[in-house]
């Protein structure tokens, strides 16, 4: 989502219309469904929806909507915000995922550690139990 922003923020920069930029950003070497989106948002501007309300309806987020609700004040600056809002985002979820990886990788090493001591010494077991 950060990478279509700033490209969407690049081309209206540009001097671009928001439903041409939004095709540009659509073209992004981004998942389908993200792209499927854009697309959306993108159709509903050239056929003459508010920005705001494309944004809603096209599944872009409640952000974004926010962020071209207003374009007589410029959509440089929402467009940015939107952006470090969903960059910022992205980075805490993977101090999350980082922070949840060496506790599991612990436990999976524990895990595989005690089967194979199990599958070792269980043969053990049974052929000393089986002399005495």
């Amino acid at each position: 989502m950060v990478v279509v922003l700033r490209v969407l923020r690049m081309s209206v920069g540009a001097g671009m219309p928001l439903a041409v930029a939004a095709h540009v950003a659509a073209d992004v070497d981004v998942n389908w469904n993200l792209r499927g989106r854009v697309l959306k948002f993108a159709a509903l501007l050239s056929s003459g929806t508010p920005a705001a309300e494309a944004a809603q309806t096209a599944g872009l987020g409640r952000v974004v909507g926010l962020a071209v609700a207003r374009p007589d004040h410029g959509l440089d600056p929402g467009l940015r915000y939107a952006a470090d809002y969903y960059d910022a985002l992205t980075s805490r979820w993977w101090a999350l995922l980082s922070a949840l990886m060496l506790p599991l990788c612990t436990l999976a090493l524990g895990i595989v550690t005690g089967a194979a001591v199990y599958v070792m010494f269980r043969p053990l077991v049974i052929l000393l139990d089986s002399v005495m």
